[in-house]
Parts: structure tokens; C-alpha cells; sequence
């Protein structure tokens, strides 16, 4: 075994009991505790993928996707005594927000923070708007998944300190692998329960694995799931920020192909509240609203237009 495979193992290990505790919540002293920032200065790929992985596979719940950004980009914050604000309409982009009214969410063991790191968008720059707790309206969210614990933010924000735009786009390709690869771990646990559910379901005297049907539905979540984590390491390579988009989409097709195909095969015990199955889709809802990459998609294919100058020949 080389040594890459070794830690490789003993962190998926390791995040397995951490996630798959009782609470399901990991608060950031004890990644710290645990050696987070050694292992991101050294290997942030793979500190990053694993615990994110198993984070999603266990619904277990972090400031991860913000520690893989500051680790990234290190002046953005103190993860320590400050908890990033993302936004929650995607119509206002893809993490920061327009004008001075905030309104954004916190990740779960970011409420208690003392003080709130707004990004915002301000004349096509970023700049970090800090706000002290005692200045914001915070509420929880009890929405599409209250398990996961995420804050609202509401206030006005002025003023802040610019973002160099390397800095954030490099904070923003991190943050995006981060929730790509959960997105990844939530899918493959779908793909679990439905694959342990038609082993043992019988009809007609057979397991209903052996139904070509079934087979050909979660042979295609098991090909989306693996082109997922695919793309998302391949993106780790130089991090360029379409790319780290491209993951994000391969990763949110993969958990979409797993909730349709899964809920299919599992069928009315799938649609009850004592199966885990709609925890999984809940929670993958969520991260979907997370880092959404349709603008810097958008983004990369008006530059692949504009750049190869192809006219349209038509016949008269």
C-alpha cells in the first residue's frame, strides 16, 4: 500500500466515527484538534475529498466547504472567530450578494461565531464586509432540511475591505470541491440503500436486483456517482475555476440520476419517513443551493464562443 492510499484510508477512517456519531456534528475545534490545518497545508486534496465524501455519506454536518476556502485563500477569514455568509438566491450569484442588504446562511457551528464575513459584489470586485454578531438578525432555518442546522443572516452592510480577485477565485474553486465531493458522498449512499433494498426485496421468488430494469437504473447512478468523483479530482489538479465548476455540475447530475433512480427502484418504502432515503435527497437540496456553478459555466461558454469566432454558414 503507498503511503498516499494509507492516509487516504486511515482519514476516511477517521472521518467515518467522527460524522457517524450520535450528533452528526463536527464543530471546528475538533478538526483543529485533530490536525486540519497540517493536513490541508500538506494535501488539500485529499483532506478536503475525504472528509467531505464521508461528511456527505453520514449526513454529517461542519464549516468544512468554508475551511476548504480559507485554507485556500488564507486572508479571507479566521475560521476561528469568524463564519462566512453565502447566499442563498442563486439569482444574486454564485457566492456574495448585491447592495448592502445581506441576506445569507451560515453553516452549521458557524452561529456562534462572534463576527459574520459577508462577500459582496461591488463594481465587479469582492469585498469583505464584517459584521459583529451583535448587528445581524439570525434565525434557523427549518426549511427543505432543518437537520442541517444552517443560520439564516439578515442585515445591511457597508463598506469592506476588496478581495483580491485571484484570492477568491481560488477560494470559491476549493469551496466548490468541497461541496461537489459531499454531493458525491450523499449520492453514494443513496446508491447503498438501494442496492442493499432490491438484494433483499423479493418477487416472483428472486431478488429484484436481478430485474435487468433495476440493474440498468443503478447501473446509471454507480456511472454518474464515478464520473462525479472523477471530475472533481481532476479538477484538483491545477483548480482552474471553470473546472472546479464543471465538478460542482458532474457532482449535482450525480446526486439528481441518484434521487430519481433510487426513489424508483425503492419505491413506497422509499416514500416513507422511517427510511433514510429522503434525508439523503434533503440534504443533497441543500448543498445544491451551495457555490451554484450556472454563472461561471455561463461565463465559460460565452468565452468559448467569442474565442473560436464561428459564424453560422446558412443556404439560401
Amino acid at each position: 500500500m503507498s503511503q498516499a492510499s494509507f492516509v487516504d484510508d486511515a482519514l476516511r477512517t477517521t472521518a467515518a466515527q467522527l460524522f457517524g456519531g450520535g450528533d452528526r456534528l463536527v464543530p471546528l475545534a475538533v478538526l483543529v484538534d485533530l490536525g486540519w490545518s497540517e493536513l490541508a497545508a500538506e494535501d488539500l486534496p485529499t483532506a478536503v475529498s475525504v472528509l467531505a465524501e464521508e461528511q456527505g455519506r453520514r449526513l454529517g454536518l461542519s464549516r468544512l466547504a468554508e475551511l476548504a476556502m480559507c485554507a485556500a485563500a488564507p486572508s479571507l477569514l479566521d475560521p476561528a472567530d469568524s463564519a462566512l455568509v453565502f447566499a442563498v438566491q442563486p439569482r444574486l450569484g454564485v457566492t456574495f450578494l448585491h447592495g448592502s442588504s445581506v441576506d445569507g446562511i451560515v453553516l452549521a457551528d458557524g452561529r456562534g461565531a462572534p463576527t459574520f464575513v459577508v462577500p459582496v459584489s461591488t463594481e465587479g470586485r469582492v469585498t469583505l464586509r464584517r459584521l459583529p454578531a451583535g448587528e445581524v438578525d439570525i434565525a434557523p432555518v427549518t426549511g427543505i432540511d432543518p437537520d442541517a442546522r444552517v443560520t439564516r443572516v439578515r442585515c445591511n452592510a457597508e463598506g469592506g475591505v476588496p478581495v483580491e480577485p485571484g484570492a477568491w477565485e481560488a477560494a470559491v474553486a476549493a469551496g466548490s470541491l468541497a461541496v461537489a465531493h459531499e454531493l458525491v458522498g450523499v449520492a453514494e449512499a443513496m446508491l447503498d440503500l438501494a442496492v442493499t433494498h432490491v438484494s433483499e426485496r423479493r418477487q416472483f421468488g428472486v431478488p429484484i436486483g436481478s430485474f435487468q430494469a433495476v440493474q440498468h437504473r443503478l447501473a446509471d447512478v454507480l456511472v454518474d456517482v464515478s464520473a462525479g468523483r472523477a471530475v472533481c479530482r481532476t479538477a484538483w489538479i491545477d483548480r482552474d475555476r471553470f473546472a472546479c465548476a464543471a465538478a460542482r455540475s458532474a457532482a449535482g447530475r450525480a446526486f439528481e440520476t441518484a434521487m430519481r433512480h433510487c426513489q424508483q427502484v425503492l419505491g413506497a418504502m422509499g416514500s416513507t419517513w422511517e427510511h433514510p432515503l429522503h434525508r439523503y435527497q434533503r440534504r443533497g437540496l441543500l448543498l445544491e443551493r451551495l457555490l451554484d456553478p450556472a454563472p461561471t459555466l455561463r461565463e465559460a461558454l460565452s468565452t468559448v464562443v467569442v474565442d473560436q469566432r464561428r459564424a453560422e454558414v446558412l443556404e439560401g
